[in-house]
């Protein structure tokens, strides 16, 4: 989706919370919510902006996992890496700011599957 260039804050916000509300009520992350649970983990899903100025506006979807006592998870092979995910809903394209339907992004929802299968294989 790309807006107009009369764009207001509110519009592109009220976009991102749409698409944060459809991810966290998709069948994949609930599946990643279960699992989670069986592991006895956490998650904090959130809207993260790295630039906020609408001349250079960025946003991300971000997931990131906690143990039970609110530690960071780490991947079982990859000590230094910690299981998350970080995915751009909003960004700069030609003067014009553009949002993703991660739902219907191909690269989100492996992503997504890929942490489904980190969180699976964590002890």
């Amino acid at each position: 989706m790309v807006f107009n260039k009369n764009v207001d804050r509110k519009q592109i916000e009220d976009f991102e919370n749409d698409i944060l509300k459809k991810v966290t009520i998709s069948h994949k992350f609930v599946f990643l919510k279960n699992e989670l649970i069986r592991k006895k983990l956490i998650y904090k899903i959130e809207v993260q902006h790295s630039e906020s100025d609408l001349k250079k506006y960025h946003s991300e979807l971000s997931i990131n996992i906690f143990n039970e006592y609110g530690d960071r998870v780490y991947e079982y092979d990859e000590p230094n890496c910690s299981l998350m995910l970080c995915e751009t809903i909003c960004f700069i394209h030609n003067g014009h700011i553009v949002g993703v339907d991660l739902l219907t992004d191909k690269d989100f929802i492996e992503s997504l599957e890929l942490l489904i299968n980190r969180v699976k294989k964590y002890a």
